[in-house]
């Protein structure tokens, strides 16, 4: 009769174990943090799509476009401030970035004319550090 029953796993088997674990967190946390570079992404892409439709909003409402248009064909380009668009109740608040949680300090929007006649929006942001 044996001295020792064997119950549990050996240290090489729990060492293993505890390797192969460790190996599937690093891939996973790898995948994670990727998800959500790439979604911070996608938010920050749509926030200036966004700021962007908030811009035509903002040159549409009534006796702005003819400022802008005017502006336009004097200067080859209009500048529209984010207090701008605040002021006009286009936006409520002044963005924050998704990468980092940075307010904005400060952003304008470039509006010109392409070769078509059409409005042109161009954000320019500077983040706070």
């Amino acid at each position: 009769m044996p001295l020792f029953k064997k119950n549990g796993f050996t240290l090489v088997e729990l060492i293993a174990i505890i390797l192969v674990l460790s190996i599937i967190m690093t891939i996973s946390f790898t995948s994670l943090s990727k998800t959500i570079e790439n979604s911070n992404n996608q938010k920050y892409d749509t926030l200036i799509k966004n700021i962007e439709t908030a811009c035509e909003n903002y040159v549409n409402l009534p006796g702005i476009y003819r400022n802008v248009d005017s502006a336009i064909n004097s200067n080859g380009s209009y500048e529209v401030t984010m207090n701008d668009l605040i002021n006009a109740s286009v936006i409520d608040e002044i963005p924050i970035n998704p990468k980092n949680n940075k307010k904005m300090k400060n952003g304008k929007i470039i509006v010109t004319k392409n070769s078509n006649n059409e409005l042109v929006y161009k954000v320019e942001i500077e983040w706070e550090k």
